[in-house]
């Protein structure tokens, strides 16, 4: 569904940012021809398994798209986070209460605590989408940008010097993919500028299962009702994202 926002929000800003990417990989695959493009068409939710992190922009925009304020539509949400929830506790008993005890009282972990922690998520294996209803993504205009360029995009990240190559097993296995692959320099940044956004919301970046289960307001519904004015109304100052301005629009 479409969603009504003030450009300059936190919210708009972030739906530029998206508009961008989607920009540079369209005229990217413009330029090598559709013979060339990745495998990805409707239907196919081969990387919508992986468990992902979310900022909590991210996840505010998501969940607006979704359902708008519907509270039926979050209680569906929530029927089926409790059921993949299950699944992490007993693959990791703790890892889901140390996120309730991050958000719903106000513990800050530390660096060391949030490497182990994402660690753990890797161990888990796979959980489906939440939004992935039917073999399609619900909230596919408004996905994060983790899902816009994961499995065919190369991406370098400067801090911890690391280059990251296509996780789409049927594209990396095409001959002809290292010379078609998408390259954004700038994710690190466009991704550093999104967290800076969602520091109002919420500081922590969790997989969908984690949001659902830690935070109390998502689960009765009231949390995007309450982030709502911040999010998609109050402008965001310009002079706040000037840190940010290797990426134009």
């Amino acid at each position: 569904m479409p969603i009504a926002v003030n450009a300059h929000s936190r919210v708009g800003r972030l739906l530029q940012i998206y508009e961008h990417v989607d920009g540079v990989v369209a005229a990217h695959f413009a330029r090598v021809g559709a013979d060339h493009r990745p495998p990805c068409a409707a239907g196919c939710a081969h990387c919508c398994g992986h468990v992902f992190f979310w900022t909590s922009l991210e996840l505010f925009t998501g969940l607006f798209a979704y359902g708008g304020l519907h509270p039926g539509e979050f209680a569906k949400l929530t029927y089926q986070a409790d059921k993949l929830a299950q699944k992490v506790l007993r693959k990791h008993p703790s890892v889901l209460p140390q996120v309730r005890g991050w958000l719903e009282y106000g513990q800050i972990p530390s660096p060391e605590d949030l490497a182990e922690h994402e660690t753990r998520w890797k161990t888990v294996g796979e959980l489906p989408c939440l939004f992935l209803l039917h073999g399609r993504c619900s909230i596919y205009p408004h996905r994060p940008l983790v899902c816009r360029t994961y499995g065919w995009t190369r991406v370098f990240l400067p801090k911890t010097q690391q280059l990251l190559t296509p996780n789409c097993p049927p594209f990396a296995a095409d001959p002809r993919a290292g010379d078609t692959l998408v390259f954004l320099p700038e994710y690190d940044s466009l991704r550093e500028r999104i967290e800076v956004m969602s520091a109002a919301i919420a500081t922590s970046i969790l997989p969908l299962v984690a949001w659902f289960y830690g935070c109390a307001e998502i689960r009765a519904g009231v949390w995007p009702e309450k982030h709502h004015r911040l999010a998609c109304v109050e402008e965001w100052p310009r002079e706040a994202a000037s840190p940010l301005r290797a990426t134009a629009f």
